[in-house]
């Protein structure tokens, strides 16, 4: 009877392991798709900088 309940915790807790790992993936998907979603509003708003114009903008972070 112990052996059985323990066994099935354990089940569970594997279970519940898997559901962070799958809702951590889909988090992480869907705060790239809300950046791509962002991106192609600004290209829409006109909202975009050349290569020159980024580097400047981009500096402090690219040093």
């Amino acid at each position: 009877m112990k052996i059985e309940l323990v066994t099935n915790l354990k089940r569970q807790a594997t279970k519940i392991l898997a559901d962070v790992e799958d809702y951590e993936f889909m988090h992480n998907r869907l705060s790239i798709l809300e950046g791509i979603a962002r991106g192609e509003i600004a290209i829409l708003d006109n909202r975009i900088y050349n290569q020159a114009e980024a580097r400047k903008k981009m500096g402090k972070w690219l040093t």
